[in-house]
């Protein structure tokens, strides 16, 4: 190219493009995974998320009782269906969380008495 201007123009759409496919990756990087709860287990739980990851989780309680399902790791506590909003069976219900921290997060049915028979997993973020 012999053109000053026209390098300067192929330079910058070129840095354009990358830009715009680095903050495809990023956005990339949301994904998300559905649960289904039923006496006394839990289905469709990973075991491994990439750290800085936002997660849509999705929850369908294919059981006959009602279920919540929620969070704990670093530097989240208590995120998700909570028993005061707890799925009935057949119900399905969703929220978003980001996994920032590295290490472990339980996730489990807060209640009483059935994370204890079974209702209840670890996901590591790396």
């Amino acid at each position: 190219m012999r053109n000053p201007a026209r390098r300067v123009a192929v330079t910058a759409a070129l840095a354009l493009a990358a830009t715009a496919a680095l903050a495809g990756d990023s956005l990339a990087g949301s994904s998300g995974f559905t649960v289904r709860e039923k006496e006394f287990s839990l289905a469709g739980v990973p075991k491994t998320i990439t750290r800085g990851t936002t997660e849509k989780i999705t929850v369908h309680n294919v059981g006959k009782v009602p279920h919540s399902l929620l969070v704990d790791g670093p530097g989240v506590s208590d995120r998700g269906i909570h028993n005061k909003n707890a799925l009935a069976g057949g119900a399905s219900g969703a929220f978003t969380l980001t996994f920032a921290k590295p290490g472990k997060y339980r996730i489990y049915c807060a209640i009483r008495g059935h994370a204890k028979l079974g209702m209840q997993a670890t996901i590591v973020v790396r």
